[in-house]
């Protein structure tokens, strides 16, 4: 079973994209890792498709990982974006007849519109239908940015580097042609986006600044940032697959400038005070595995897109129930 669809509707260019918002970024007609990793989880083309048509809500979590990655590599455009809400002592009341649920002491907070909302209940009165441009953050996740900031303002390697990115290589957006895939005769366009970009030289545990671009920076919340936890958490969100394909991307994107990249380092802060976090360098052997990874789900998709059709699990097939056949 699958289904017979083109998914994308319109071209795109290879370019570099700065001042690009995440939600014009989403609609780039490209396959990004969040696309990829649905195949790395072992998943079928058919949810691939179903993710890119139609995407689900964004989570609690994933919205106040984005207001952090705003406010720590461009604080100067949080405000653009996001929205406190006042603080509520206010419980929440029994349904109503109609399904509904209300505040005890709604009125909190007004929008430009002149709608009423409540921030301790924000999933309930904002949702996704809020009308306001700007997105909604309750005082509790507030805190909790401003926590993992000052945390990792009070780093000397972390302010280091980032004393060292001027604002045109932060949060740039990518689509890069693919070395050889192609799509109808068209190369297959792959996209990213960079929490930061840099020169480094790493040599053991010291980043030393040598001049050109090779380095790429991903801040991660999570909920524990040790070596013993975080590798896990790598593993489980395919992060070292993530790494190679934006190492891939930027080669691709930057190589008419001289550049090659070959670093990917991961910044990750826990998400609960007191908010200690760590500093990663994904490793070579790391990459060079997840490569193979990468370039296989790349196939997958690629053909899909080709043929326009997107199957689902062995359709016609009876599968014996394990792990793999040679278990039963």
């Amino acid at each position: 079973m699958g289904q017979h669809e083109e998914i994308f509707n319109g071209k795109i260019e290879a370019g570099i994209f700065k001042s690009l918002s995440q939600q014009a970024y989403r609609k780039f007609p490209a396959v990004n890792h969040s696309l990829l990793r649905i195949l790395h989880e072992g998943k079928s083309p058919a949810h691939l498709r179903e993710h890119f048509l139609y995407p689900p809500e964004q989570e609690t979590s994933m919205l106040q990982g984005e207001a952090f990655h705003v406010k720590m590599c461009e604080p100067e455009e949080f405000s653009k974006h996001f929205e406190v809400a006042q603080e509520c002592n206010g419980t929440l009341q029994k349904r109503r007849a109609d399904g509904s649920i209300s505040c005890s002491k709604l009125g909190v907070g007004i929008n430009a519109e002149g709608k009423q909302y409540c921030s301790n209940h924000w999933n309930i009165f904002v949702g996704r239908d809020y009308p306001s441009e700007k997105k909604i953050l309750p005082p509790s996740a507030m805190r909790m940015i401003d926590g993992m900031v000052e945390t990792l303002e009070r780093d000397s390697l972390v302010t280091g580097l980032m004393q060292s990115i001027p604002p045109e290589h932060r949060e740039v957006s990518v689509v890069a042609d693919h070395p050889y895939y192609k799509v109808n005769g068209e190369p297959l366009k792959m996209k990213a986006r960079f929490d930061a970009m840099l020169s480094l030289n790493c040599k053991g545990n010291i980043p030393v600044k040598n001049g050109e671009l090779n380095t790429l920076i991903d801040f991660k919340t999570t909920r524990s940032a040790s070596g013993k936890d975080f590798p896990w958490t790598v593993k489980k969100y395919h992060y070292d697959k993530q790494a190679a394909h934006y190492l891939s991307v930027a080669n691709q994107a930057f190589k008419k400038f001289g550049y090659k990249f070959e670093n990917f380092i991961i910044i990750a802060v826990e998400k609960e005070r007191p908010y200690v976090h760590q500093t990663f360098r994904v490793r070579d052997v790391q990459i060079e595995t997840s490569n193979v990874f990468v370039e296989e789900a790349l196939e997958v998709y690629r053909s899909c897109l080709e043929d326009k059709f997107w199957p689902g699990y062995s359709p016609g097939q009876l599968i014996p129930l394990g792990t793999s056949s040679e278990e039963i």
